[in-house]
């Protein structure tokens, strides 16, 4: 199929709408887990963060608030394990895995408000992790690279809300929804090691719903810009 027409669909609603295409990447496959909160935010109004120092500590002043302390430790000391990474690594990876990050980063308590980080949970991550390293397409392709910390680290950098909430059904998504060219697995897989951020997408939109973050069409414009 000659997908041209709907790239430079694509690109006049770019052009268009750019005031409204979202900033942050979400997950495409998360649909939030029962954890998920609605934080009531600080009294004090939220202060502008400069640097990942003030960025965990106002993490972990909300993780505090849910008496989910314990558990965020054990979370970060698991990823600290698995992917021979320091503390603050660790820590910066969930907080971006678990929309806490952009909790921390919002203007004011009352944007906190409507933000929707999710509860740490090891149980949870030990589970995306297993089937990211052992059992899903990507444990075999890596197992064999050089130096597979390095590359497991580069993949889950990459977009840790897919990686370290719900991979299986992230990749599950992304294939069935995947343009007729990518719909073959060992193609597909090639895809996700060259662009490990390709599991956000999730939806193929030919009339046009606000949904660029997640979809296949502004995807592969993207490439064709590239």
């Amino acid at each position: 199929m000659n997908r041209l027409p709907h790239l430079l669909f694509a690109a006049l609603v770019v052009a268009l709408s750019s005031a409204w295409i979202p900033l942050s990447r979400r997950s495409p496959s998360q649909k939030r887990p029962n954890t998920t909160i609605l934080i009531s935010a600080v009294t004090t109004a939220a202060a502008a963060i400069t640097n990942n120092e003030e960025l965990l500590s106002a993490v972990r002043e909300g993780i505090a608030e849910q008496d989910a302390t314990e558990e965020w430790k054990k979370c970060a000391e698991f990823l600290l394990s698995e992917l021979c990474i320091d503390q603050e690594e660790a820590e910066l990876l969930l907080a971006s895995a678990l929309d806490w990050k952009r909790w921390a980063q919002a203007s004011s308590p009352a944007v906190r408000k409507y933000t929707h980080p999710i509860l740490p949970n090891l149980q949870n991550l030990t589970k995306a992790l297993s089937w990211l390293k052992e059992e899903g397409p990507l444990a075999t392709a890596l197992a064999a690279s050089d130096d597979n910390n390095a590359k497991w680290k580069h993949v889950i950098e990459t977009s840790p809300q897919i990686y370290l909430v719900d991979p299986a059904t992230a990749y599950q998504a992304a294939f069935e929804s995947a343009p007729k060219e990518y719909q073959d697995a060992d193609i597909f897989l090639s895809l996700v090691l060259e662009d490990p951020a390709v599991l956000e997408c999730n939806f193929q939109c030919y009339a046009c719903t606000n949904e660029c973050d997640t979809c296949w069409v502004y995807y592969d414009l993207k490439r064709w810009r590239q």
